[in-house]
């Protein structure tokens, strides 16, 4: 069975770029752009990991931060935690601390020290570069000049 692991960034662009290191090394992977998309996820169907913006907020509930919402909960405050943190950021509850900047080295090796490699097969379309450390997602685009259509 594949590591289900939970993206919660609120940029899109890191969420993706997580999303795909991830998937690249056969981890299930499940995105929330928000701390409340987050908790739902993380109850309704808990990961193996949860990979999570520190200054992730979720309005609704008293707690506010979205890591100290889970360490709260006994439902789900088993779960680990890989936060990631801006340099010079407050201390934060969780398994392990990310700094930004980082690279997929450094997010590839924290989540193995927490759940241990994949050993599944990553997705159709994404290839392991080598024996090295980053991922290439594989994207073939094709266009020909001879189809764009014309103005009328």
């Amino acid at each position: 069975m594949r590591t289900s692991i939970l993206v919660a960034e609120s940029d899109e662009s890191l969420r993706a770029l997580i999303g795909w290191c991830l998937l690249a090394r056969g981890y299930r992977v499940l995105t929330a752009e928000d701390g409340l998309e987050a908790l739902d996820r993380a109850l309704s169907n808990p990961p193996d990991l949860i990979i999570a913006n520190a200054e992730l907020t979720v309005p609704a509930v008293e707690a506010g931060s979205f890591l100290a919402y889970l360490a709260g909960d006994p439902r789900i405050c088993e779960i680990p935690v890989l936060a990631i943190v801006e340099p010079d950021s407050a201390e934060v509850a969780a398994s392990r601390i990310l700094p930004k900047p980082f690279d997929e080295g450094k997010l590839l090796r924290a989540v193995e020290d927490i759940v241990g490699p994949n050993r599944a097969t990553p997705p159709e379309g994404i290839q392991l570069a080598g024996d090295r450390e980053e991922v290439t997602p594989v994207v073939h685009l094709t266009w020909d000049p001879a189809e764009e259509p014309t103005a009328s």
